[in-house]
């Protein structure tokens, strides 16, 4: 498959580590719920991420090719378009808040490990 073990070969090594270990840092340390606010926002972006890169990987498996296309076109786009947003928000928004009361060089540190 072109994109990977169902289209999410990748995601472990990015949304992955944001949920299971950055997320859990501004949880535990700038008392962020996690079912609400921004890890809750991020995390959606990332679920949502993952059906539409599944989509994708599900349009190159089929057979109908103006069926195939036209799903990879719109779940394409969509997934562009949630990237921009998505980045926007991590860089702008959550990351700069984040990042410094958390020691940066240990959280690189740990998340070059996985």
């Amino acid at each position: 498959m072109a994109l990977g073990g169902g289209g999410l070969g990748w995601d472990p090594w990015h949304h992955g580590k944001e949920e299971d270990q950055l997320f859990l840092l501004m949880a535990e340390r700038l008392d962020y719920p996690r079912d609400a606010g921004p890890i809750a926002v991020l995390t959606n972006d990332h679920r949502t991420a993952r059906t539409l890169v599944r989509g994708m990987a599900e349009a190159l498996e089929m057979t109908d090719t103006r069926a195939a296309t036209t799903r990879l076109v719109k779940d394409g786009r969509a997934y562009a378009h949630l990237l921009r947003a998505h980045i926007d928000r991590e860089d702008d928004k959550r990351f700069e808040t984040a990042l410094p009361p958390i020691d940066a060089a240990a959280l690189l540190a740990k998340l070059a490990l996985r």
